[in-house]
């Protein structure tokens, strides 16, 4: 009698173990999975952030960036003919447009016209790598 409800004890006891574990992997992978995607907005957060920083402040100035532009693109050249397996070059690049606005526009002269525009000391922090996994 005694030995029936230890048995039915233990697996009761067996299945709450289960259950809890399961709980708490579900918890974790939901942890990390949050983790993931905050780190991922907030670095594009930053980035926006920069990018405005960049160009607020300017539109009291007779120049100010209206917007700025990424246009990526990327393609492949044959190095062989006639194969079945390809060798290929592949390239990307990626250009940068930025609008500039002048707040005197009905007023042109040579104190509001831009005779020459040089942008260089370009600084790009990448974000910190970690060992992460990137889910596509």
């Amino acid at each position: 009698m005694f030995s029936r409800t230890r048995n039915k004890r233990k697996i009761k006891n067996n299945k709450f173990k289960i259950l809890c574990i399961l709980v708490l992997i579900c918890l974790l992978v939901l942890y990390f999975l949050l983790n993931f995607v905050y780190k991922k907005y907030k670095i594009k957060t930053n980035f926006e952030n920069d990018l405005s920083s960049i160009s607020s402040g300017t539109e009291n100035d007779t120049f100010y960036v209206k917007k700025i532009v990424l246009y990526s693109s990327a393609n492949a050249t044959n190095n062989e003919t006639n194969r079945d397996l390809w060798n290929l070059n592949i390239y990307q690049f990626t250009d940068i447009a930025i609008y500039i606005e002048n707040n005197y526009e009905n007023e042109l002269n040579s104190s509001n016209t831009i005779k020459s525009l040089t942008i260089d000391n370009i600084n790009y922090k990448l974000p910190e790598r970690r060992n992460t996994l990137f889910i596509l």
